[in-house]
Order: structure tokens, then sequence, then C-alpha cells
């Protein structure tokens, strides 16, 4: 397959090459062990209930994503005498599993909330952190999932309205988008929430025109009250809430990952944290000590893409000679652990608990932001001023997406996904549509998905015309008897 080489100013080389998600490790940790996660959860869950559907389903179409085997589309330089080509295999567009469609999710939402959502104006971002017993009596249902961020947000909400009263602001008008997290750093069980406040408030001026105040930081006193009150809301809602009409499929998906994924202890008590503008209280964290100043419009973008991204790093992921997994941590625990070391059925098994439920949107507006606001199309005024270039007819002819270069930027469509060479060159600055041979622009010429067309060029390429397959589930590990050794017959046996 041919390879573009781009040398950037800093002296560095990008390259593109074919993704080929069957050599990934991850990948192969799916094949060999997905059906026996699917079997032990069946065999162990309650009532006898295993994955849900969505799940199973999510695992599925990680395995057929990238594989040439299952459909591509060609794409050819427009020159006549240049024969450059290459092969583009189909996705999947997973929401959790895939480490290659979570990411073009991660760079088109952040670029759609940096372009089209988030006004000129600094934020701050609001984290909050849960206890374990809260986690897993919220987290199999997206309903209440949504009761815990909005508990969470009115509080917020609350604080900044009172402060801009005190400006002389009647009307304050909140803001907030909300990017759901269900994983912690080791992998674990963890649903949280990243939302990103403007560090003030929108309102009504004399002209009836949206204007916007910036209000003065929080304090550490603040963000203490601020965190016992999210906690005595919450705690009080789930006194009162009746958790009878559970959905065992999506229980069963967290309960199985939940097992030994405990790590460190919470307190009992309220306290600061060591950073300023943070504090905790029996297990609650709320964090607000990241703000970014409304120039710093490409940080944010960074910022939003990591509250969006995989749980994980590929290049942090590797198999030991015994097979067991090895997953290098970000940073190292604060408990000094810097790898994480698990089985591969149990490394899936926490894999498969941040797979969200059906229909539960990840991404969240609230305030001026919701989607049913009076002054969210008012909003559009405060938005930076979108790019002078327009993007290429031959990338929006990959996604199948006809452009009108015509038509007003301002007004985004209701699927606003940006074709996959536009986000290329956005996040690394790559152009995947210029010929590597001589530099022309490339285009879609078919899309091929008949499978004996497929063995066809496949086979004349000198690829494998056989898509990789799941192995079959095995057979639990049974004990070792130490059959050579002598037998005593005398010898009680319970």
């Amino acid at each position: 397959m041919a390879i573009t080489r781009v040398v950037e100013k800093d002296g560095r080389v990008v390259e593109y090459d074919r993704r080929q998600p069957e050599k990934s490790v991850l990948y192969k940790i799916v094949q060999e062990h997905g059906q026996t996660l699917f079997a032990q959860a069946e065999a162990q869950g309650e009532h006898g209930y295993g994955y849900p559907a969505h799940v199973k389903r999510e695992f599925e179409r990680y395995q057929a994503c990238g594989i040439l085997q299952h459909g591509f589309a060609r794409i050819a330089c427009d020159t006549p005498d240049c024969k450059s080509e290459r092969l583009v295999a189909y996705s999947c567009k997973g929401r959790s599993i895939c480490p290659s469609c979570v990411a073009r999710r991660m760079a088109d939402g952040a670029a759609h909330l940096v372009d089209n959502v988030l006004p000129i104006a600094p934020y701050r971002q609001w984290t909050l952190s849960l206890p374990y017993r809260t986690r897993y009596r919220i987290g199999y249902d997206k309903a209440r999932i949504s009761k815990v961020l909005s508990l969470f947000l009115r509080a917020v909400f609350a604080c900044q309205r009172t402060r801009a009263r005190r400006m002389g602001i009647k009307k304050p008008l909140p803001a907030a988008v909300t990017l759901c997290q269900r994983f912690g750093s080791l992998l674990q069980f963890s649903p949280h929430f990243h939302s990103w406040l403007p560090d003030g408030v929108f309102y009504l001026d004399d002209a009836g025109k949206v204007a916007f105040a910036q209000l003065e930081p929080p304090t550490d006193r603040e963000i203490e009250s601020l965190v016992l009150r999210i906690e005595s809301r919450i705690e009080s809602w789930l006194c009162q809430d009746e958790f009878e009409d559970v959905d065992e499929e999506q229980k069963t998906q967290v309960v199985l990952a939940t097992d030994n994924t405990r790590v460190g202890t919470s307190s009992t008590a309220s306290f600061s944290d060591d950073r300023p503008l943070c504090a905790r209280s029996n297990g609650y964290s709320l964090h607000a000590d990241l703000l970014l100043e409304k120039q710093e419009r490409k940080k944010l973008e960074r910022c939003l893409r990591y509250g969006l991204r995989h749980p994980f790093a590929q290049r942090r992921l590797s198999l030991s000679d015994d097979g067991r997994v090895h997953l290098k941590l970000r940073k190292p625990f604060y408990t000094g652990q810097t790898h994480l070391t698990l089985e591969p059925v149990e490394f899936l098994r926490r894999l498969a608990a941040t797979v969200p439920p059906k229909r539960l949107n990840m991404v969240r507006f609230h305030g001026a932001f919701a989607p049913r606001s009076k002054v969210r199309s008012a909003l559009a005024s405060l938005l930076p001023k979108p790019p002078a270039t327009k993007s290429s007819k031959s990338a929006d002819a990959i996604e199948g997406d006809a452009s009108d270069e015509t038509a007003d930027k301002r007004k985004v469509p209701y699927a606003y996904r940006r074709p996959w060479a536009e986000l290329l060159k956005r996040v690394f600055d790559l152009n995947i549509l210029d010929c590597p041979q001589c530099s022309s622009k490339m285009r879609n010429i078919s899309h091929i998905e008949k499978p004996e067309t497929i063995a066809s060029i496949l086979s004349h390429l000198g690829l494998p015309t056989n898509a990789p397959m799941m192995a079959p589930a095995r057979a639990p590990p049974q004990l070792d008897f130490d059959l050579d050794g002598e037998f005593d017959a005398a010898a009680p046996w319970d």
C-alpha cells in the first residue's frame, strides 16, 4: 500500500499507512478470548443472564472493523497517467471498544463543540467522581446516571447564579456541556463526569442581545461546601429511589467487571485535596482547578478530546510470554503502580463494562447550551468565525456526503460528522487525499462489497482473502490433581 510522508516544520515526519487492526494486541485478545468471555458470563451471571445484546454486538462489529475482507472503498489519483490507488476498509462506528472509531468520535465531537457549540469565553472543568456504592447502583441505568448528573449541575448552577446576582445580574444564564466517562485510570468501572462550564454566566442586555459576564473564581471554601451539598442531595435521592426495576442483563455487565477492581480507600470525612479548588467527602470528589482562557481554543479542543477518549492507548498494551495482558498506566498511580497485569478474560470483562447502555448520550448539554434553551440560537453570535478554507470535494466524496460551498457554515446539519480526511488534516495536519506520487488530489472511485470481487482484488494484491474469525469459547480450567502420588483411602473426604 502507498504511504504518505509529510515533513513538518520542526523536522518530524508524519506517515500514513493503511490501518491493520488484525495485527494489534487488542484485536488478538478479543479474537482469542471474546467467546470465552460471553460463555463465562452466561455461566456466572445472576439468573443465568449473560451480557446484553448491544455489548456482544460491540465486540463482534469490532472484529470486522478495518478488515478489507468485509468490504472497502477504492481511492485513486485524479491524474490520468498516475496509477496510485488506496484501499480504505469500512469501519464499525463503535462507541467504546474500537480504538479507531472512538478516536474518530473523539476528534469529531471535540471539533463540533469548539466550532459550533461553545462560545468564546473562559472555561472551567468541573469533575465529579462518585463512591463505589453509588457507581454500582447507577452505572447500568441511564435514567439514574442522568439524575445524578442533574443534581450535580443544579448545585453548581445555583452557586454561579448567587455570585452573578451579587454582581447585579438579575437573570443569569449558566451553561454546561458534560462528557460522561465510564472508566478509571486502572480500567476499573468508574462512571464520572467532566463538565465544562463557562467561567461566568450569560445574560440578556438592555438591547435583548446575549452577553457574557465573567465571575470571580470559586474559593476552596465554596468547593468544600459544594461537594457536601452534592453528596447530601445524591444520597437523599438514593434513599428514596426504588431499585427494583433493574435490567438484569445490564446489571450483569457491571457486576462481573467489579470483582477485585476496588483500589484505594475512601475517607469518611470531608477534606480539601492537595490541589487548590479540590475537595472530597465520603468518596465524592469534586475538582475545579482547570481553567482555560478564552484565547486557548486549541487547548480546549485537546481537553475535550481527553474527555471523549478511548479507555487506553494501544501502544501501552502488550502481552507477556505467559499470555497475560500488561497495560502501562499513563502516569504512576498514587500507590506507585505503573503497570496493570490481568488475565485476558478479566481484561475483556473490564473493557465490556465501559460499553454504555443503548441510547445513552455520552455528551450532555445543560442550561443555555441545552437544545431547548431559548438563547441557544442567540449564542451563535459569540461563536468563533468559521475558517476561510473549505473542505475539498474529494474529502466529502469518501464519506458519501455532498458539500454545498454556498451554504452557510454556521448552520450545522443534523448529521454534522466531518469527513475522515478532514479530521486527519485537523488533528495530525496530514492531508491523506494528496497523492504520494504526484501530489495531485485523490478521489473515491468505487465501493467494493461483493465477496467474489473482494477476494479477486485482494488475491491480485497478494493479501489474505479470508477474514479472521473469533476463536470458540474455551472450557473452564480444571483442577490439577496429583494422581501419581499415594492415595490414602483412610483420609477423610468432605
